[in-house]
């Protein structure tokens, strides 16, 4: 399942991707993303919230598709 997670990530847009990482991964505040990205941390907070949708709606079908073809019914 990490694959799949990691697959996800890599198919956010760019910025977005770029914003979950940081704060995810490197656990940096949004101000230092937003420094470090030069966009408003408003902007952090949208695109962490973007990829945040993006990434259920991406990993909420795999998981659907999992079950459908891995349950006994």
């Amino acid at each position: 399942f990490t694959k799949r997670i990691n697959s996800a990530i890599e198919k956010l847009p760019r910025q977005c991707k770029a914003v979950f990482k940081l704060i995810y991964f490197e656990h940096a505040s949004t101000k230092e993303v937003a420094e470090k990205l030069n966009i408003t941390e408003r902007n952090v907070l949208n695109q962490k919230s973007r990829a945040i949708m993006l990434l259920k709606g991406i990993l909420t079908s795999a998981i659907i598709l999992f079950l459908i073809y891995h349950i006994d019914f």
